[in-house]
């Protein structure tokens, strides 16, 4: 059975997504739910949809939870506080509690029904607990993502390790004749409806959204009190300030050699769950900056969906590292990249940009790629820093990329050519064709090898 957990708007896609499943592909699933009005509504068009809140709690299940805490070297119960912005906030105690029954009651889940892997997402910190409780049980937990190859999106699904294991892909080849698979996988109607759809979003599909939010909230989620959405205000606030004063808080690039630094949106995911231990984006600057050349550059950009959110002491202790450029976010990212030597990244897809560009790569998380193609660096010691960007440097250099068709082919074969986002924002996801598409995705994802 597939456990398909999310708290968004997600759910109209799912709801189109479960039956194809279920009818074509003979696959049962279970949909769980942060929202009791939610878990109404697919169980009333056919689904089997479960509200969290209401599975039993177990005591006995708790053991279970410090059994798997002690057993997951690397995870301990303080990561997913301090990954989440508004537990860190919360008394020890406060916080523990909400976790474990977050926990307590997806282990009940887990042991009661034949789960054979978790695909979705749900709140930060609860992300990175259920992930783990996945791992324990050894049940894939799958988190879709959107990549842009070429400026057109597509969709990789991500397991624990950021593998494609699950794919028909070889992996002892870096350098195989991809061309016959992507030309097969290749739809350029709904990549090109999609793409055009993402610079037309209109007023009211965000109003749209916020009563859809209203009507669907959810219930068990601990996000949406007052301290969470007077966050919010104050970040579209900032975001609007900046755009009036930009000219004077960015700073202008120059003539210098530079290495680029893209900020993650967080809390999210990718940075937070996949690098736990390296997800501190100042602390990452800092490391950076301190190991480049003299007379070169870090260019730091903020991510486009998350101007505004970082708070304004993190952004002056950045601006006061002398060798840093706090770059304007409406510079274009691919020219950003295309004029670097190196990009950076904690676990984000500007090391996808950056190998199309011919650009090395540095990573502090453990990516799908990093060891299938030449130029991708996998680091976890800040003291190899400053040796392996003198290198990069270098234009005869070993460490320098010659040639990334290699590495286009390799991410365009592992990808597929569907989109999933929030559908209320972007209505064409719901168009019959991504939908299919989408459904015969993780159909291939989750039930790969079985028959």
């Amino acid at each position: 059975m597939l456990l398909i957990i999310d708290n968004g708007n997600n759910i109209f896609l799912y709801e189109k997504i479960i039956p194809i499943l279920k009818n074509r592909y003979k696959k049962d699933v279970l949909y769980i739910t942060l929202s009791k009005n939610k878990a109404n509504y697919i169980n009333e068009i056919g689904g089997v949809a479960l509200y969290l809140k209401d599975v039993e709690y177990n005591n006995e299940y708790l053991q279970k939870l410090f059994l798997i805490e002690e057993s997951q070297h690397g995870f301990t119960l303080n990561q997913c506080i301090f990954s989440d912005r508004i537990l860190k906030y919360k008394k020890t105690d406060d916080a523990v509690s909400l976790l474990n029954d977050y926990a307590v009651r997806f282990i009940s889940i887990l042991e009661k029904y034949n789960i054979s892997a978790v695909i979705g997402e749900i709140s930060w910190g609860v992300e990175l607990l259920f992930f783990n409780i996945c791992k324990f049980y050894n049940i894939k937990y799958i988190n879709p993502l959107n990549v842009y190859i070429q400026s057109v999106p597509k969709l990789v699904f991500f397991d624990d390790k950021h593998t494609d294991v699950y794919f028909k892909i070889n992996k002892s080849s870096s350098n195989k004749d991809l061309s016959d698979d992507i030309k097969n996988r290749t739809n350029i109607d709904i990549n090109d409806t999609i793409g055009k759809s993402l610079q037309n979003v209109a007023l009211s599909q965000y109003a749209k959204r916020g009563f859809i939010s209203w009507k669907f909230r959810d219930d068990y989620e601990y996000r949406d009190g007052v301290k969470i959405k007077f966050r919010r205000i104050k970040v579209i606030l900032k975001k609007h300030i900046l755009k009036i004063i930009r000219s004077y808080f960015y700073d202008q690039l120059d003539n210098k050699k530079y290495i680029y630094f893209p900020l993650h949106v967080q809390p999210e995911a990718t940075p937070d769950v996949v690098a736990v231990n390296y997800s501190n984006q100042l602390e990452i600057v800092k490391q950076v900056a301190r190991s480049l050349p003299i007379n070169t550059r870090l260019v730091v950009k903020e991510h486009p969906n998350a101007i505004g959110s970082l708070p304004i002491r993190e952004v002056f202790e950045i601006k006061k590292i002398h060798n840093v450029i706090y770059c304007d976010p409406n510079n274009n990212s691919m020219s950003l990249i295309k004029n670097s030597f190196c990009v950076v990244t904690i676990a984000g897809t500007a090391a996808v940009e950056g190998r199309l560009c011919d650009k090395p790569v540095i990573f502090f998380s453990d990516k799908f790629y990093s060891e299938k193609l030449e130029h991708v660096y996998t680091e976890y010691n800040f003291n190899n820093l400053p040796k392996l960007i003198k290198s990069f440097s270098n234009p005869k250099s070993d460490y320098a990329c010659k040639d990334a068709n290699s590495f286009n082919s390799y991410i365009s074969s592992i990808s597929r050519d569907c989109y999933i986002y929030d559908p209320i924002i972007y209505p064409h996801v719901l168009c019959e064709d991504n939908i299919i598409k989408l459904a015969e995705s993780i159909n291939e994802m989750v039930y790969y090898g079985e028959k």
